[in-house]
């Protein structure tokens, strides 16, 4: 007779579309080892009703998969422990944020997997069914810690090839897909680079790239089509898709033939770095084939791309670990471009190692770079400063100079301070322009949605999608304006009043605008943001920031 597990996936109720990858892999693994699981998600069960769940089937074991920002876990583990005394196994980036003093302070047994937890999960399922989940025993799986038996322990860390003979569990699918859910895929795991800011490395224990076996594609995807879905796009959360052209294309091909097969039409998108698209070192043939692959894949299905330029500036890409420079991104998005997909670019301007000497050539390069690739499209929250991940090379560099901060709070993320006083006054200047504040600045919030509707599959009316795409235009070119000004020290003051004279005058002229827009899916929430970015800007117009 099976066991009971019961598999959650939190997200603090946070209604976004994806529909959790890493999530079904580890239920395929638990379900292959003589498991029933009862599968929950916070965003479409509420955490009341999954406290009643745990309580009527005291399942053996309880899963937890923490995706980030998500708020109020702990109190979450307060509340289990008053009705289950068994095993929680806890996964995902948010499962670091539980502190050791926390973990002995729950009286539950605890196990924490760090990394893609195939293999460990796999261990512990085993040693579950033989009774013999105990301290002994899990002291000799690799890559998990935690608190059993009134003991801390920490096992060593080793790297993991995962994922590549695992069909994802179907539990969920059919349901999802009949949402709308985005339904995500992968063809491999790890990456070669070593970006600074990435803390990638470190969440796979250092796994490089590695590609899964095709056939194993091939049956996911006809596993998906079993499930219902006859049409859309699925999403890639490889760390870099693109790393072998040869596979790159043979991924796009199973995509062509489960397509014929079934008669449906699946398309797909990903990520990828601007050296798979322009490589300078390529010969003729090899450009030749690169070209041709490209395009095939396009044929094939692919109709979106993440390209993570991040930079415009050679010195800040090299300070950022990107093994490019400017010359390739340019030559990447100019190829990107000829493909005809959508395009969504990474960009990372600001960076706290920007020094006086240099931080304003490296800012104008970055902005000569966002209008060459009308962010405005592309990336309309693209003013933003790096984000400082723990355990990434960035976070070890900003405490050897003594500029790394506290953590944020319910988050892997850390605040930091900047190399340069001229970087921070710049950066104070920037005021409500800077998008790093996605729960007080209404002008990020409202370019965040404006993102959304020209980025995502929503459905609207061209004339709806064109207005918008006007309003961010012209939003982005009084921002250039107003930063290239401040850059040079240009009456920072009086263009600071002319700015938002001239923003507010937008917003208004933007407002009477939507009034032909009521009927449109996005309208409320629209008019929702810029109702907030008028108030976040009147604020910083009265008060400063």
């Amino acid at each position: 007779m099976n066991k009971l597990s019961i598999f959650i996936t939190l997200s603090d109720g946070v209604s976004n579309r994806f529909f959790p990858l890493g999530a079904r892999y580890i239920i395929k693994i638990i379900e292959d080892n003589n498991h029933n699981v009862l599968f929950m998600q916070d965003r479409i069960i509420s955490r009341k009703n999954i406290l009643n769940q745990i309580k009527q089937k005291t399942p053996c074991l309880i899963w937890i998969s923490i995706q980030p920002s998500v708020q109020n876990l702990f109190t979450f583990l307060q509340d289990i422990s008053k009705i289950y005394c068994g095993t929680i196994i806890l996964g995902n980036i948010g499962s670091r944020w539980i502190t050791q003093e926390q973990l002995s302070s729950l009286n539950l047994n605890i196990i924490i997997v760090s990394g893609q937890g195939e293999d460990a999960t796999k261990e512990l399922v085993l040693l579950e069914n033989k009774k013999l989940l105990n301290l002994v025993h899990l002291k000799k799986i690799p890559n998990i810690y935690g608190y059993i038996q009134n003991t801390y322990f920490k096992n060593k860390s080793e790297k993991t090839v995962n994922n590549q003979d695992v069909i994802p569990s179907s539990s969920g699918l059919k349901d999802a897909i009949t949402r709308g859910d985005i339904i995500t895929i992968r063809t491999s795991s790890g990456c070669n680079f070593h970006c600074t800011f990435c803390s990638v490395k470190d969440i796979n224990n250092g796994q490089k790239w590695k590609q899964f076996e095709n056939n194993i594609l091939y049956d996911t995807l006809q596993n998906i089509v079993n499930n219902g879905m006859k049409k859309g796009v699925l999403r890639f959360i490889d760390d870099d898709t693109a790393v072998s052209l040869d596979y790159l294309l043979e991924i796009s091909e199973t995509f062509k033939k489960i397509n014929i097969k079934n008669n449906v039409n699946l398309e797909f998108g990903f990520a990828t770095n601007a050296i798979h698209l322009y490589n300078p070192d390529d010969t003729e043939k090899q450009k030749e084939y690169r070209i041709s692959v490209w395009n095939k894949v396009v044929r094939n299905g692919l109709t979106d791309l993440f390209l993570g330029l991040e930079s415009g500036s050679t010195t800040q890409l090299k300070r950022l670990g990107k093994n490019t420079n400017s010359i390739i991104n340019y030559k990447a998005y100019d190829f990107a471009i000829t493909l005809n997909i959508d395009l969504e670019i990474g960009f990372i301007p600001i960076d706290p190692l920007m020094k006086d000497t240099q931080w304003k050539e490296e800012f104008l390069d970055n902005i000569k770079l966002a209008k060459y690739i009308k962010s405005y499209l592309s990336s309309p929250t693209w003013l933003a400063t790096v984000r400082v991940y723990e355990n990434s090379p960035l976070q070890r560099a900003l405490l050897n100079n003594n500029l790394l901060n506290d953590k944020i709070k319910y988050s892997n993320e850390y605040r930091f301070s900047y190399i340069s006083n001229e970087v921070q006054e710049f950066i104070f200047n920037l005021g409500i322009c800077l998008c790093d504040d996605d729960v007080n600045n209404g002008f990020y919030i409202l370019k965040r949605e404006l993102k959304n509707i020209i980025r995502y599959d929503i459905q609207h009316s061209n004339n709806f999608i064109q207005e918008i795409k006007m309003f961010s235009y012209n939003l982005a070119n009084l921002e250039f304006e107003y930063i290239e000004k401040i850059i040079k020290d240009i009456n920072k003051s009086h263009y600071k009043n002319y700015f938002i004279k001239e923003l507010l005058l937008l917003f208004l002229d933007f407002e009477v605008k939507l009034r032909n827009f009521t009927q449109e899916v996005y309208h409320d929430k629209i008019i929702k943001s810029l109702d907030m970015a008028i108030k976040t800007t009147n604020k910083w117009k009265n008060e400063g920031r």
